[in-house]
């Protein structure tokens, strides 16, 4: 059998071909994710450098650098995957609800979820700052009250995540 052939027999709905473009497009976001989640970490510092100089670049990427890659990374595979038919063998009924239906809101919760966590990161970065603004003064009733928004901001961001969640 030629390699054409092969390129063009299907298994589970798709060509051979397809199942290797789409892992060679995952391959390469694999590889190139930590590059991109740099570039955007960078970009996102340069704006929040402009609120504060004495910011730590280090802290940011600590904090921001992981979640960012992950949300990368599972884009991508959400995006890749649905270039492909989803499989017939797979076709099943639950409760009313397609195995098809259930795998795509499971993944774009997924994605919600791994966006709201970069975002997450992001609030405990303001609050970094925001801490470091107050420990200047010599009242520390503003400490507890950047201590008291952070939480608070969490909160709200959580439950959003979670009302986005279930919208979708």
């Amino acid at each position: 059998m030629d390699m054409q052939a092969f390129m063009r027999q299907m298994i589970w709905n798709n060509r051979v071909g397809d199942y290797f473009v789409v892992a060679s497009i995952l391959l390469l976001v694999y590889i190139l994710k930590k590059r991109a989640s740099k570039n955007i970490t960078r970009v996102v510092f340069f704006i929040f450098r402009k609120m504060a100089r004495e910011i730590n670049e280090k802290e940011f990427f600590d904090l921001v650098l992981a979640p960012l890659e992950n949300f990368i990374l599972f884009l991508a595979v959400y995006i890749s995957m649905n270039s492909l038919a989803f499989p017939s063998i797979l076709h099943v009924k639950i409760f009313k609800v397609t195995t098809e239906l259930l795998f795509d809101r499971l993944s774009i919760g997924l994605l919600i979820f791994f966006f709201f966590h970069t975002l997450l990161r992001v609030i405990d970065y303001l609050a970094i700052i925001l801490e470091k603004r107050a420990s200047t003064t010599a009242d520390t009733t503003d400490d507890q009250l950047i201590i008291f928004f952070r939480e608070f901001l969490k909160v709200i961001l959580v439950i959003i995540c979670i009302l986005v969640m279930i919208r979708f």
